[in-house]
């Protein structure tokens, strides 16, 4: 009897294994498909893109403008699809005075992302480097926690200038690090991120994050995000924002009141979180000028360009033709 029951326990056991693999292998096969249906990624500018090398790493950029024009370099956001995009609807006429750089900063658009761990430090030393290497005394905007890390570096940079739009240093999450590991996992951690960054979970953060009017993103610049976010390792830099690896501990305001260099920022009216009153504390701490844009959220400058642009027409006394 004790020989039949091991018998039936060994089936069972079988059985389950043999469950348990097939539900890994369709898994496994439904990410590679997910991934194969996004395809490359194209030009986040619609321009030629050239490649830095950094640490091992292609860093895709789009540049634009005359190079004997001043250098302004410009810095996108981090969040789940992020990429230079986000300028695509300023950066022509900013060319018009301006020698133009935009990165996709590393493990986004169509820069490298490799299996690191991202963090901070990564992010500062990047831009510290980059700004160092490829211009001259530049202009930088920077948006969202990239600006954090602008700030963190900012005094061992020879600027010119800085605008920052939305700057923060937290991602307001609880930086969960079994977060960041099960998206790290083969097939668990893609299965996770095709699920976070489904098509309907993209547009809930555009609506709810990102833009005040959702029909200021088209279902074009959706299906980009989208296809950003599927791209062979796309989720280890999400991993690190999930993990609150991409936070910093700085104090914007302290470091913008020291900063010998002019500086603007932007806000989006709407935008919760961080709401407008943390913009005024920062503004009011670091002793810049803040500038608010009305019906816009964490993307002014995608939003609303037009308002946007006049703000820097005034910021830096251009006449943006």
């Amino acid at each position: 009897m004790k020989v039949m029951g091991r018998v039936v326990t060994d089936m069972r056991l079988r059985r389950v294994l043999v469950s348990v693999g097939a539900t890994v292998a369709a898994t496994a096969a439904a990410n590679r498909l997910l991934t194969r249906k996004a395809g490359p990624l194209g030009p986040p500018l619609e321009r030629e893109t050239g490649t830095y090398r950094w640490r091992g790493m292609d860093i895709s950029f789009t540049e634009a403008g005359d190079p004997e024009d001043p250098d302004l370099l410009l810095l996108h956001g981090i969040h789940p699809g992020a990429s230079s995009r986000e300028f695509n609807r300023i950066i022509e006429r900013l060319a018009t005075n301006y020698h133009v750089l935009a990165p996709d900063l590393p493990g986004f658009g169509r820069s490298d992302r490799p299996p690191v761990t991202y963090t901070a430090a990564l992010y500062a030393s990047f831009i510290e480097e980059l700004s160092a290497e490829m211009t001259d005394q530049p202009t930088v905007i920077a948006s969202g926690l990239t600006s954090a890390y602008v700030l963190d570096v900012a005094g061992s940079i020879d600027l010119d200038r800085l605008v920052l739009i939305c700057p923060y240093g937290t991602t307001q999450r609880d930086g969960s690090r079994q977060a960041d590991r099960l998206v790290r996992l083969p097939v668990i951690g893609p299965a996770l991120t095709n699920a976070l960054t489904s098509r309907m979970g993209l547009r809930a953060t555009v609506t709810d994050k990102l833009v005040y009017d959702p029909a200021a993103l088209s279902e074009h610049d959706i299906e980009f995000l989208w296809q950003a976010t599927h791209q062979p390792g796309a989720r280890f830099p999400i991993a690190s924002l999930f993990g609150g690896r991409l936070d910093v501990n700085v104090d914007l305001g302290a470091k913008l009141a020291a900063l010998d260099v002019e500086t603007t920022v932007v806000w989006g009216r709407e935008l919760h979180w961080p709401p407008l009153e943390a913009g005024r504390v920062l503004a009011e701490t670091g002793n810049v000028k803040l500038v608010v844009i009305d019906r816009a959220r964490l993307l002014p400058h995608l939003e609303q360009a037009g308002p946007f642009l006049e703000v820097l027409e005034d910021e830096l006394t251009l006449s943006l033709e």
